[in-house]
């Protein structure tokens, strides 16, 4: 069994865009739970260029009822914190089909219904911390689309904005800046340009050649009380190009990183997007070339951090004259084994792989600020499927989920049993 490589790049090529409907041994034997006394869930902080230990001392395997799981088609998790010890399950009836959000107790395995989708919901997006979310919900009678904020657990949403079904064509998917501050709406529309008529060759005239295709790519940006952008602001406008979807955002919410290419295959390059304070502008962009990063975050507004071929690296300057190094080399490969997640602020990098056994493992990077980095082993796991990792919003813990062997050969029907890392 090996872990695959879960890119979140599902290169969509223009015109054909998809809405993303989501918006996920040594310390534990799988499947055993540990038991510490309660404690708060901390807040992990150093001061500037300091490595932070990241010691577990507490691990989480919650109880899940096997006549519920069965009952499931699908289920995975993701960080709420509406309270202490919470995750939200995204969960599928198998019978009835109908998409459920729960509130999920993880040291009991208690949970609670907080709210299912209705018929007429296209899209969902959750912020990180949980306490928000995002439908786009439609109205066949008047054929429009309405773009709605909700407070996770309240029925009744605000109206952001609407839009003609014409329109919402356009739309590629909704995401989240890392903060839950600012959700941000992408939109890609493509336009055929008139085929040029290609120069005689070969004793045939009149030849067109094949149409050419520009691509725009903008965004509207919206806080959890209303969007800050009247009109959809453009990113880019470039020929014959994709966009890969799930764009990088800072903290902040002003920086983007979007990786785009040409159709062809020749030129992948990464588009390097600052917005103004008002997000109403462009104020700077660069590219950069970063054209097969497993994983990226932003580290403040000056820095990016990556991880290509089993090495981190670290770009300096990217607003000016990007500079590129190599911070370290992770412990287990090859890349295609290995799994990736960042802690918002840029100070962790939690990575996983094989050992020689053939049990996957965790480790985690502790990056300072002056580019020194120094890992450590912090969970030994087993023979099941690694599905994904996510630190939680303020960084002091770790949120495994894991598939069972036989879930993990299927495409469809995977329910995921979550382990949470909780450290010192």
């Amino acid at each position: 069994m090996r872990i695959k490589r879960r890119r979140r790049r599902a290169v969509l090529l223009a015109g054909l865009l998809a809405a993303s409907t989501g918006c996920l041994g040594g310390c534990a034997e799988t499947g055993k739970t540990l038991a510490f006394s309660p404690m708060p869930a901390p807040s992990v902080t150093a001061v500037p260029g300091a490595l932070l230990a990241y010691e577990v001392s507490r691990i989480d395997q919650p109880k899940l009822e096997s006549d519920e799981t069965q009952a499931l088609a699908r289920a995975d998790y993701s960080w709420l914190t509406l309270g202490e010890y919470t995750l939200l399950r995204r969960s599928e009836d198998r019978k009835t089909g109908q998409e459920v959000y729960s509130k999920l107790d993880y040291r009991y395995g208690f949970h609670e219904q907080l709210f299912a989708l209705e018929e007429n919901v296209y899209q969902i997006s959750v912020s990180p911390d949980g306490k928000h979310y995002v439908t786009v919900e439609t109205d066949p009678q008047i054929g429009q689309y309405a773009v709605v904020m909700y407070q996770t657990g309240e029925k009744q949403g605000n109206t952001l904005l609407t839009m003609e079904k014409e329109a919402w064509m356009n739309v590629s998917y909704g995401q989240w800046s890392p903060d839950s501050s600012t959700y941000m709406l992408f939109l890609v529309q493509q336009q055929e340009m008139e085929p040029k008529q290609a120069l005689p060759s070969g004793g045939t005239d009149g030849v067109l050649a094949a149409p050419s295709v520009q691509v725009v790519c903008s965004v509207i940006v919206c806080s959890t009380q209303a969007c800050l952008t009247p009109q959809p602001l453009v990113l880019s406008t470039a020929e014959n190009e994709y966009i890969e979807m799930q764009a990088c955002i800072s903290v902040d919410g002003r920086s983007l990183l979007i990786r785009k290419g040409k159709w062809d295959g020749k030129e992948r390059y990464a588009h390097l997007v600052r917005l103004s304070q008002d997000y109403r502008s462009i104020e700077a962009e660069n590219i950069l070339d970063i054209t097969d990063a497993d994983a990226i975050t932003f580290v403040g507004t000056e820095r990016l951090l990556f991880v290509q071929k089993a090495n981190l690296f670290r770009i300096t300057d990217i607003w000016g004259q990007p500079r590129t190094e190599k911070v370290a080399k992770l412990q287990v490969g090859p890349p295609d084994e290995l799994a990736f997640a960042f802690s918002s602020d840029g100070q962790a990098l939690a990575y996983a792989g094989y050992d020689k056994n053939g049990n996957w493992n965790v480790y985690i990077f502790s990056i300072g600020s002056d580019g020194t980095a120094t890992d450590r082993l912090v969970y030994k796991g087993g023979t099941d499927y690694l599905k994904s990792m996510a630190f939680s919003p303020e960084g002091g813990r770790l949120l495994l989920q894991t598939v069972r062997y036989r879930q993990a050969q299927a495409d469809s029907g995977q329910v995921s049993w979550p382990v949470i890392l909780t450290f010192k």
